[in-house]
């Protein structure tokens, strides 16, 4: 059951970079569900007649939205000849880079996604690298440069990664209640 959520919600994140019409969206719930009945297997046959049923499309909305989930890459089909059923495969690649599917899908969320779409959450995590590099830069370089450079009533050199003021003061501060706690430790 988990693997069935856990494609649902996989589905629903990647629609957030690459948005489906209600028609497609509700053919790809009816092809993962006649997927789920077949075992998961990678490519499963069935009618258009079925899919337009449990969808609720009409033929011709039917053909729009299929076309739709080929063209944005979430299936692939192949129509047969005579009154033979179309082939599809549900193409999970777009949701998971991993290479392992054999019949269960891994998806892209992990242990710790707390129901946040993984684009915020990479986002949140570039902006964290960043801050935490800037904040590194001001503590480890410029920081007691500037200390070095007002004890010695001189100015800090062109060559300095600048900052603005209110940076450098809250920077200082948070670097003067270190060393006093450094000192009191000691």
């Amino acid at each position: 059951m988990s693997s069935y959520i856990n494609k649902i919600n996989a589905f629903y994140d990647q629609l957030e970079i690459n948005p489906l019409s209600s028609s497609a969206v509700a053919l790809w719930h009816a092809l993962l569900h006649i997927n789920n009945k077949s075992g998961w297997i990678e490519e499963f046959t069935v009618a258009a007649s079925v899919l337009c049923i449990k969808s609720g499309l009409k033929d011709s909305m039917f053909k729009k939205a299929r076309n739709e989930l080929k063209t944005k890459n979430y299936i692939q089909f192949h129509s047969r000849n005579g009154n033979q059923s179309a082939k599809y495969i549900i193409l999970w690649s777009q949701y998971d880079h991993s290479s392992d599917y054999n019949g269960v899908h891994n998806s892209i969320h992990s242990s710790d996604h707390n129901g946040v779409p993984l684009i915020r959450q990479e986002k949140n995590r570039q902006e964290k690298k960043r801050n935490k590099k800037r904040k590194r830069i001001v503590r480890s370089e410029i920081v007691p440069d500037w200390l070095n450079s007002q004890s010695n009533h001189s100015q800090v050199s062109d060559d300095t990664v600048k900052i603005t003021k209110k940076q450098l003061e809250e920077e200082l501060s948070m670097f003067k209640k270190a060393k006093e706690e450094e000192n009191i430790c000691n």
